[in-house]
């Protein structure tokens, strides 16, 4: 898993703003990636293609 176990352990009253900024390790780039990985996976499936 990608997400480092000091954010994966936490809960929404645990969470602090530094693990919400776009670090390299943060969820909200963890989960961005993830977001934009899929996306590019669909569309290579829907348009193989496409550049």
């Amino acid at each position: 898993s990608q997400i480092p176990a000091e954010v994966k352990d936490k809960d929404e009253h645990d969470l602090k703003i530094l693990d919400l900024l776009p670090t390299k390790r943060s969820a909200t780039r963890i989960i961005t990636m993830y977001l934009v990985q899929m996306q590019n996976n669909f569309i290579q499936m829907t348009n193989p293609n496409a550049d």
